[in-house]
C-alpha cells in the first residue's frame, strides 16, 4: 500500500492557516477545561497585580501612573512590569465593555488575552521549522497540536507577562532565520527583541545569542551586511521607542536590573548602533577586521549597560535586599533549581529533564545531515535549546522557553526520520512527530518513575482555597478599609479582591513591607508581634490554615504568630471576625485602651468599694 506523502505547508498562507487551527483546537480545549474556574479565581500571585494595574489605568490611572500606593503604604511600589501589556489588556477590556458589563468583559479579556499570543507563537515555530525542510513544517504543526506543556502560560485567565515574552523570542527567531537578500526577517529580529525586552528581560539571554547569529552572518559571507544592519537599526529604534512610551520621563534616570531602564536602553542602541557602524566600516575587509569591529561594538553595548548599574551583573536580582531571600526569594517556586524540585517532587523533575535530553537529542540527530549541520540555523537552535534547558535546571519558570524551542527541533527530527526511512509517507511523519513530543516522553517518563519509585503516603494537604475569590468576602465586607497583614503570598488577592491595604506581595520590590511583615509573624505572640504590629499600623491580620506547610514556617517557634495561627491559638490582642471555618480567616488589632480612661475607671471602681 502507497502512503501519502507529507503536505507541503511551508507557504506563508499555509502556515497562517496551521496557526489559526492550533488556535481554534488547543484554545478551544483550554476554554472549555478553565471557562468554569475563571469566576472562581484571579489566577496566581501575578494575575492578580496584573489586573490591579490594569484597572488602576481603566479608572483614571494615567498612562505613566505605575505607583501602587495599596501595597506597603504610605510609599506604595513602582512595579518593574510593562506598561504595554497593562495598556493592551485594557484597550481588550474596553472594547467588550462596549458590548456587555463591566465585569463580563473583563472576564472576556481574561479568556481571550493569553489566546491572542498563540498564533503568533505558532507561527513563529512554523518558520523556524521550515529551516528544515517542508516536512518539517507539517511536523511541527502535529507538535504544536498535540504538546500540552507549550501553553502552560497561554491559558484562558493567564494575563502574565510570560507568554508575550515566549512569543516575541519565538519571532526574534524565526526573523533571524530568514535568508535571502529580503530586509524583512531581520527587520521583524530587531523590533521583536527590543518590544519584548520592553515586555521583561527574562529572555535577554536568549536575545542576545540571536543578536549575535547576525554577527555570525556578517563573519561568514559579508554580503549579509545590509540584512545584519537592518537588524541593527531596528533593534535601536524599537528599543528606545519602548523606552520612551512606557518609562515616566520623571524614571528616565533610573537604571533597573529587572526592567528596561536606563541601562537596558542604552545596551540596546549601542548594541544597534554598533552593528550598522562595525558593518559600515569593515565591508570588504577581511574577517580578523570584521570580528575586531563586532566585538568592540558587543563590548561597548555591555560596558555600558553594567557600567550605568554594576549590581546587574548578579542578574536581574541583584539589587535585592539580601535579607529576604532566605525566607522567600529562595523558596518562591519558579525560581526553585532542579535539586529543589527533586527533593520536593521528583516525578516533575523527572519529566524535565526526560523531555530536555529528548530535544537535545534530536539536535544532535539533526546535526548528522551535513547541510544541517553547516546552517547557522542549527548551530543557533542548538545553542539556544542548551541555553533554555540551564535556565530551566537553575530556575523552573525558564523551561518553558525550553520547551518552545525544542519543538522545531524535534519536528525536524520527526520529518527527517519519515524521509530516510519511509519515503516521507504523511502517517509516518505525523506518527514520528508524536512520539518525539515531550509531553509523551514527559508524560511515559513520569508513569514509570512513578512505577519504579511509588510516591510516599504522607499527610494530605489540605486543599487550599486561599487563592479563590470566595476566601475573600468576609474581609470585603469588613471596613473601614485598613492596612492588611498576613502571608506573603495573599497580598496581591487582598488588594485585588477588596478595598483594603496590603503591607507585603511577593514582590522583590516591596522588601520593606516583606521584611516588616515576616518581622510580626515570627516574633513571639503575647509580646513583640503585637508591639510590631501596632507600630506599623496594621488594622487586620489574615491567616490561611491550608498554608501551614509552606516553607516559609520552617525556623518558626511554636510561638510566633504565624505558627499560633497555624495552631488555631491566636493572641488576645486580635479580635475575631470570620468563623474558624473560613478559607481566610480575618482578625482586627484590637485598639489599645486608654491609660486615662482605665485609671478613671479604676478610681471610680475604688470610691464604689469605699462607699
Amino acid at each position: 500500500m502507497q502512503l501519502s506523502r507529507t503536505p507541503d505547508l511551508s507557504g506563508r498562507r499555509a502556515i497562517l492557516l496551521a496557526a489559526l487551527a492550533v488556535l481554534a483546537v488547543v484554545g478551544g480545549t483550554m476554554v472549555f477545561r478553565d471557562l468554569s474556574g475563571l469566576k472562581a479565581a484571579l489566577g496566581d500571585t501575578d494575575d492578580a497585580t496584573r489586573l490591579v494595574l490594569v484597572r488602576q489605568l481603566i479608572h483614571g490611572g494615567g498612562w505613566y501612573d505605575q505607583l501602587l500606593t495599596r501595597f506597603q503604604p504610605p510609599e506604595g511600589v513602582y512595579m518593574h512590569w510593562s506598561r504595554l501589556m497593562d495598556g493592551g489588556l485594557a484597550a481588550l477590556d474596553r472594547l467588550f465593555a462596549l458590548f456587555t458589563s463591566d465585569a463580563e468583559a473583563e472576564r472576556l479579556m481574561r479568556i481571550v488575552w493569553p489566546l491572542l499570543w498563540i498564533p503568533p507563537a505558532a507561527m513563529a515555530t512554523l518558520y523556524a521549522a521550515r529551516r528544515f525542510g517542508a516536512s518539517a513544517v507539517f511536523a511541527a504543526a502535529v507538535v504544536l497540536l498535540t504538546d500540552g506543556m507549550l501553553y502552560a502560560q497561554f491559558h484562558p485567565g493567564r494575563v502574565d507577562h510570560h507568554s508575550a515574552q515566549i512569543t516575541f523570542c519565538m519571532i526574534a527567531l524565526a526573523g533571524a532565520l530568514q535568508t535571502g537578500p529580503r530586509l524583512i526577517g531581520p527587520m521583524i529580529a530587531g523590533a521583536a527583541i527590543g518590544v519584548g525586552l520592553g515586555v521583561g528581560l527574562e529572555a535577554l539571554a536568549f536575545n542576545i545569542l540571536i543578536g549575535a547569529s547576525f554577527g555570525l552572518r556578517f563573519l561568514i559571507d559579508p554580503k549579509e551586511a545590509r540584512q545584519v544592519q537592518a537588524f541593527g537599526a531596528t533593534l535601536a529604534a524599537s528599543a528606545l521607542a519602548v523606552f520612551v512610551i512606557q518609562t515616566p520621563p520623571a524614571r528616565w534616570t533610573f537604571a533597573a536590573c529587572d526592567a528596561l531602564a536606563i541601562n537596558t536602553t542604552v545596551g540596546l542602541c549601542i548594541a544597534g548602533a554598533g552593528i550598522v557602524l562595525a558593518v559600515s566600516a569593515t565591508q570588504g575587509r577581511g574577517l580578523p577586521l570584521r570580528l575586531l569591529a563586532l566585538s568592540l561594538a558587543a563590548a561597548a553595548a555591555a560596558g555600558a549597560y553594567l557600567w550605568l548599574d554594576p549590581a546587574c551583573l548578579q542578574g536581574p536580582f541583584g539589587e535585592v535586599d539580601p535579607r529576604i531571600k532566605p525566607f522567600w526569594l529562595n523558596n518562591v517556586q519558579e525560581v526553585l533549581p532542579i535539586n529543589r524540585i527533586w527533593r520536593g517532587k521528583p516525578a516533575e523533575a523527572v519529566e524535565m529533564v526526560a523531555s530536555f535530553s529528548l530535544a537535545t537529542c534530536c539536535w544532535i540527530w539533526l546535526g548528522f545531515r551535513k547541510e544541517f549541520r553547516l546552517s547557522v540555523a542549527w548551530w543557533l537552535m542548538g545553542a539556544l535549546l542548551i541555553s533554555a534547558m540551564v535556565s530551566g535546571l537553575l530556575a523552573v519558570r525558564m523551561q518553558n522557553y525550553a520547551q518552545w524551542f525544542a519543538a522545531p527541533l524535534v519536528a525536524a527530527a520527526a520529518a527527517d526520520i519519515a524521509r530516510r526511512y519511509a519515503k516521507d509517507a504523511m502517517l509516518v511523519t505525523a506518527a514520528a512527530a508524536l512520539a518525539l513530543s515531550p509531553i509523551v516522553i514527559a508524560t511515559a517518563s513520569t508513569y514509570s518513575y512513578n512505577r519504579i519509585v511509588p510516591p510516599k503516603a504522607g499527610k494530605k494537604r489540605p486543599k487550599d482555597l486561599c487563592f479563590t475569590a470566595a476566601a475573600y468576602n468576609g474581609l470585603a465586607k469588613i471596613g473601614p478599609p485598613g492596612l492588611v497583614m498576613g502571608d506573603i503570598d495573599l497580598g496581591p488577592f487582598v488588594v485585588a479582591h477588596t478595598q483594603h491595604s496590603a503591607l507585603a506581595a511577593p514582590y522583590h520590590r516591596l522588601s520593606r513591607g516583606i521584611l516588616a511583615t515576616r518581622g510580626v509573624l515570627s516574633a513571639p505572640a503575647d509580646g513583640l508581634a503585637e508591639q510590631r504590629a501596632r507600630d506599623l499600623k496594621i488594622d487586620y491580620v489574615i491567616e490561611c490554615r491550608a498554608h501551614a506547610i509552606n516553607s516559609d514556617r520552617v525556623g518558626l517557634s511554636d510561638d510566633s504568630l504565624l505558627k499560633r495561627l497555624d495552631a488555631g491559638k491566636p493572641p488576645a490582642w486580635l479580635e475575631r471576625l470570620t468563623p474558624e471555618t473560613s478559607s481566610i480567616e480575618v482578625f482586627r488589632v484590637k485598639p489599645v485602651q486608654s491609660p486615662k480612661r482605665t485609671a478613671s475607671a479604676s478610681t471610680g471602681a475604688q470610691a464604689g468599694s469605699n462607699t
